[in-house]
């Protein structure tokens, strides 16, 4: 199973559980207002992350645009 997680600096990575292997994605754009590393969940699906803040806002993030 792997998990995927926004660190406090929006950074998201990929931690597969088996290995514990981590992997960098990229940076989340600075566009959650308020977020203070507060998210729920973080969902991703083929190309796209999606991102759920503790105020309950979805938000869909293109992996192949991040940086």
């Amino acid at each position: 199973m792997t998990l995927a997680n926004v660190t406090l600096d929006h950074q998201l990575i990929r931690i597969e559980r088996a290995s514990g292997n981590i992997e960098f994605i990229g940076v989340l754009p600075d566009t959650i207002p308020h977020s203070h590393g507060e998210f729920y969940s973080v969902v991703t699906d083929n190309d796209f992350v999606f991102v759920v803040d503790a105020g309950r806002h979805v938000r869909r993030f293109n992996l192949n645009q991040l940086k």
